[in-house]
């Protein structure tokens, strides 16, 4: 009888080994560092979205991956409630609001919906879905790995550190799951992005100073509109 390997980085060498897919040729065709997976063989979880890249390109299920199971939800109602809990920390550090009454509490996650759903989850009426999970944790700034790990954080700040030290190497760890051609097109996107507001900004600080200061044309009575055009 088989076991499912217990970690993250022993699964995904499983389904390799079982579709004779080589780990240069895995390496290759996600274009992974050697850091990241270094960061995945010590039982650290990507990005949601990097899950889901993972889980197509293995053709499994991104809860298997993760979970070592198809039923993704947590082992017990302990566990749903540690990671629960760790949202809702989550959310009063970013608003500062305690009362969950407050519709401004729940204004990071940007979908009523998981309002509900969090509710459900702490009163034990549902149990956690990996992609409503993935989703508000990428909402609110906070890792799947600090989500999941059978710990809270010792620091009250360590989850937005977390959160933030991650955000800041977002782009260049999904920069490298894009094929070569797509990482050129961003880099032209965005180099041209930049070009074209520092152009305008350019343009507008030449042909109207007023742009350069700070000044409100509301104040003065001999403002002209037209200046603008």
């Amino acid at each position: 009888m088989n076991t499912v390997p217990k970690t993250f980085y022993e699964r995904i060498l499983y389904i390799l080994k079982i579709k004779q897919i080589a780990l240069v040729t895995f390496y290759q065709d996600l274009h992974l560092a050697k850091s990241t997976v270094q960061y995945w063989k010590k039982n650290n979880i990507p990005s949601g979205e990097t899950v889901l890249i993972l889980a197509q390109y293995l053709d499994v299920l991104p809860e298997w991956l993760i979970f070592g199971k198809t039923d993704c939800n947590s082992s017990n109602n302990a566990a749903q409630s540690i990671i629960v809990s760790k949202i809702y920390n989550q959310l009063q550090y970013l608003t500062e609001i305690n009362d969950t009454n407050d519709d401004l509490f729940y204004k990071p996650l940007d979908n009523e919906e998981y309002a509900t759903k969090l509710f459900f989850w702490k009163e034990g009426y549902q149990r956690i879905d990996l992609e409503s999970l993935i989703d508000i944790s990428e909402k609110i700034g906070i890792s799947l790995d600090i989500l999941l790990a059978n710990r809270n954080p010792k620091d009250p700040n360590e989850t937005k550190n977390y959160a933030r030290n991650e955000q800041e190497d977002y782009l260049l760890k999904y920069n490298r799951l894009l094929s070569p051609s797509g990482r050129k097109n961003v880099y032209e996107h965005n180099y041209a992005t930049f070009i074209k507001e520092e152009y305008i900004k350019h343009q507008k600080e030449k042909d109207n100073p007023i742009f350069s200061q700070d000044w409100d044309p509301f104040e003065n009575p001999n403002f002209d509109e037209n200046a603008f055009v």
